[in-house]
């Protein structure tokens, strides 16, 4: 076998693979083999089946065995043995012509590389620090949360206060057009949003309001509406009260910390500060991951393989066309939002992408390696987080991309984590303080969702 390795664009390389005619024969004398210990010919036993008999029947599925014989066997070392750092598929160019005794072969396959270039000072980031701090009057919001999940409610004949559930059909439409239409739906008069829509008037607007009521208000959408059409429109809406449902609330108290699982109500609120604590820490480490994404990018310039790039921006595309059909959007309103992030897509896929080659020189210049521990512990945490088993989680990694993409990922959380522990301001993340307060927001679920009182309001 013959091989040679030749520029296809920018960080792109085609590996051709030249096999003689006593290569071919080798790999067609062991296609045939193992097709004549698989298949039964009349009036011989399996291995024995004359080879000019073989060749009569199974010609093509021996030629095609020789192919995959010929790849299997020399592909995998040609590109090791080129110690080139490879990037997204490899695609197969050539090779799919006749394997046919007497004949040489040739097989040639492109693959985007990992550009060369000199890795910034990445050990002593300076972030922006940010102070942690929880407030007593979100421990008392989340408590009363805590204690709306267990009130009891009742119908009511007169006026709606602050706190009642309002029962209502809902109609929205701008322009004349109609984009939102429910009914009986559950709307708390609390809060500032209406279905989901920025309206903080809601409380002052809903009081009073009896079974019976009809009445339209004017809403202004938001700038960023998913829906080209509706963006900073004024929408009208109609709503019709079917009935006014009010909470008996229980008291708060150590009994009704107890019915959660906590010792006493000043346990609860202590339980109650970690989790917000946890959640503003994860938050500000999210935020600083991000920024040493930018600054880590922003201080290199390097070509970036287009073919990878246009992967991860067709990925991005995907994503967020599957996120409009679940908000709704469909026909003019959904194609001009994806015109609209198409834009979007080409820088951020870009961005994505050089990322992804400073966390892999990174990686490889610390000799970072996955141990099976590693993954195990990954696959793991995936399945806890989708709520499902290891096994369907690997099963899932098999039949799309392989566990090479895994480990991938890996590699960058533990590039990260290395930035930010030599990082200056980095927050530290520590024990989590959540997961008591977890399992009572899970308890409490699972008592609400088992009683006969009105579903959660929307």
């Amino acid at each position: 076998m013959e091989q040679s390795l030749v520029d296809a664009g920018t960080c792109r390389k085609r590996l051709i693979l030249t096999f003689s005619p006593d290569d071919v024969a080798e790999a067609l004398d062991e296609s045939y083999r193992e097709i004549d210990n698989y298949v039964q010919i009349k009036g011989f036993r399996k291995g024995k089946a004359p080879r000019r008999l073989l060749e009569k029947k199974f010609a093509r599925e021996a030629a095609s065995g020789a192919a995959e014989h010929l790849s299997e066997k020399n592909l995998e070392k040609a590109l090791r043995d080129s110690k080139l750092k490879i990037m997204g598929a490899i695609e197969k160019k050539r090779g799919d012509g006749v394997v046919a005794a007497g004949r040489s072969y040739v097989l040639e396959v492109e693959f985007d590389v990992r550009p060369e270039f000199d890795l910034p000072e990445y050990r002593a980031l300076d972030l922006t620090r940010e102070e942690i701090k929880v407030e007593d009057a979100q421990v008392d919001e989340r408590l009363e949360h805590f204690r709306t999940m267990f009130a009891h409610y009742h119908e009511v004949d007169g006026p709606a206060e602050k706190g009642d559930i309002l029962n209502v059909d809902f109609k929205a439409e701008v322009d004349g057009k109609e984009f939102m239409n429910m009914e009986d739906k559950n709307l708390r008069v609390d809060g500032e949003q209406l279905f989901g829509l920025p309206y903080p008037e809601l409380v002052e607007k809903f009081s009073g309001a009896k079974a019976g009521d009809a009445f339209g208000i004017e809403l202004p959408l938001p700038d960023d509406h998913p829906d080209p059409e509706l963006k900073s429109k004024t929408a009208r809406i109609g709503i019709s009260v079917k009935k006014v449902e009010r909470p008996d609330l229980p008291e708060l108290d150590d009994a009704f910390a107890g019915n959660i699982g906590m010792g006493s109500l000043a346990d609860f609120r202590q339980r109650i500060h970690g989790s917000l604590a946890r959640d503003a820490i994860l938050a500000a480490r999210a935020r600083q991951e991000q920024e040493v994404i930018d600054k880590l990018v922003d201080a290199t310039s390097f070509p970036i393989p287009e073919e990878t790039r246009l992967m991860a921006e067709k990925a991005f595309l995907e994503q967020r066309k599957n996120e409009f059909i679940s908000q709704g959007l469909q026909g003019e309103g959904f194609e001009k939002a994806m015109e609209e992030v198409r834009g979007e897509a080409a820088k951020r896929s870009e961005r994505q992408i050089r990322w992804e080659i400073i966390a892999s020189a990174i990686a490889d210049k610390e000799e970072f390696k996955v141990s099976n521990e590693e993954l195990a512990e990954h696959v793991g945490a995936l399945a806890q987080s989708y709520r499902t088993t290891s096994a369907k989680i690997i099963q899932r990694v098999r039949e799309i991309d392989g566990v090479g993409p895994m480990m991938r990922e890996i590699l960058d959380i533990k590039v990260m984590q290395l930035i930010l522990d030599a990082a200056k301001g980095a927050v530290n993340i520590g024990e989590d303080a959540s997961a008591d307060t977890g399992k009572a927001n899970a308890r409490a679920a699972d008592s609400v969702n088992g009683g006969e009182e009105p579903a959660a309001a929307e």
